[in-house]
């Protein structure tokens, strides 16, 4: 957004931020948010595919069997290449990924839980704090509460 605003001005930047539904904007020399996958070379090319597909639908997740199709493996191949490469099963790594995009949402914006749920593809509020808990043992809006008062809940 920085870089849009030297051509357009501050006013239309913030503007076009919020057309966008950007929450807040990142100073220009913060690293652009990267999923694991932007490192090629680092997994199986199935693996990597796979983590791709992930990224690429967070706010409508694919079952594992829809992902292992579009890979072009059975699902048990996914399951044992996942399972080798990050001791975790695809649907464990993929509620990760979408949980880890979800805590962005709660640190850094002020969207109501229940549109961070949405946009991360959980149906309801209740299973979305559930597996925030389960991964950063702490609720969401407790975690956003700690954040905007200096604390760290790890």
């Amino acid at each position: 957004m920085s870089l849009i605003a030297k051509f357009l001005g501050r006013i239309e930047a913030a503007e076009l931020a919020s057309i966008l539904l950007v929450e807040s904007v990142r100073d220009s020399s913060a690293d652009q948010p990267k999923g694991v996958n932007y490192l090629s070379t680092l997994f199986e090319p199935n693996i990597e595919a796979a983590i791709q597909i992930m990224e690429e639908n967070i706010s409508e997740p694919l079952s594992t069997y829809e992902i292992s199709l579009q890979v072009g493996i059975s699902l048990r191949q996914l399951e044992r290449q996942f399972n080798k490469a990050l001791q975790k099963s695809p649907g464990r790594y993929y509620r990760q990924v979408r949980v880890k995009n979800a805590r962005a949402m709660v640190t850094r914006s002020n969207l109501d839980m229940i549109e961070i749920a949405l946009a991360t593809g959980f149906g309801s509020t209740s299973t979305f704090s559930r597996a925030y808990r389960q991964e950063y043992l702490v609720s969401p809006t407790m975690d956003r509460s700690n954040r905007r008062h200096g604390l760290s809940s790890y």
